[in-house]
């Protein structure tokens, strides 16, 4: 999605008769094709990067109180939509997934064959225990 400063930039680009390129040249980009596409980015997207922002307000000598007063405009309204999808009311659930809990060896080598989809031998000997924190591979002693 676009912003009100990417299409404020996009009109004085286009105002100025200049491509992409030609800007990204303007700028003293080394690789023009790489900062062409960041270009783009900004202009479909409004991402731009603080340093690469103040190249273009410079090389299209745009009014830096503009750039501003856009950017607080951008800001608020990304708040805006940003408030607009939290307070959307969910249907909460809660989602259950069984712990083993006191496993024996055997069940712990079956847990991990299980999980490493390995038939005839582990590539690791340690089994995996379940804790209450997740699979774990613990050494057991002999």
């Amino acid at each position: 999605m676009t912003t009100k400063l990417a299409e404020y930039c996009r009109k004085h680009r286009f105002a100025r008769g200049l491509t992409l390129g030609d800007l990204a040249r303007q700028i003293g980009a080394l690789n023009v094709s790489k900062m062409a596409n960041k270009l783009v980015r900004f202009e479909r997207e409004g991402i731009i990067d603080p340093g690469l922002l103040n190249a273009v307000v410079t090389a299209l000598r745009l009014y830096p109180a503009v750039v501003k007063t856009l950017m607080a405009e951008d800001e608020a309204e990304s708040l805006r939509r940003w408030n607009e999808w939290a307070n959307e009311p969910i249907r909460p659930y809660l989602l259950e997934k069984p712990l083993l809990v006191n496993t024996t060896q055997d069940q712990a080598h079956a847990v991990t064959h299980s999980r490493t989809g390995n038939r005839g031998h582990l590539a690791s000997r340690r089994p995996q225990v379940a804790s209450p924190w997740g699979l774990h591979a613990h050494r057991i002693a002999r």
